[in-house]
């Protein structure tokens, strides 16, 4: 599932914060994607990413298991980055 939003001050850890219910979350700081993202994880298990650029910001629902050490993850990453490159 994909997020957009168009306010540039939304900030992806608030974000990811908020969407995160499960008891045993992981907030983490992700360099490298945007001005600023954030990935919540649950259970070890990445559920939520989100990426903020000078345009917007860009979130992902993740529903297939994948850790943060996957190959998987690196591949969130890039398209959340490609998304945001997009926002106009």
């Amino acid at each position: 599932m994909l997020f957009v939003w168009t306010d540039p001050k939304a900030d992806p850890v608030d974000a990811v914060t908020s969407g995160m219910s499960a008891g045993d979350s992981k907030i983490v700081e992700i360099p490298a994607v945007g001005e600023k993202a954030a990935a919540g994880f649950a259970s070890g298990e990445l559920k939520l990413l989100a990426a903020r650029n000078k345009k917007g910001m860009i979130g992902v629902r993740v529903r297939d298991p994948i850790m943060q050490s996957d190959a998987k993850f690196d591949d969130v990453k890039a398209l959340v980055a490609k998304l945001l490159g997009r926002l106009k």
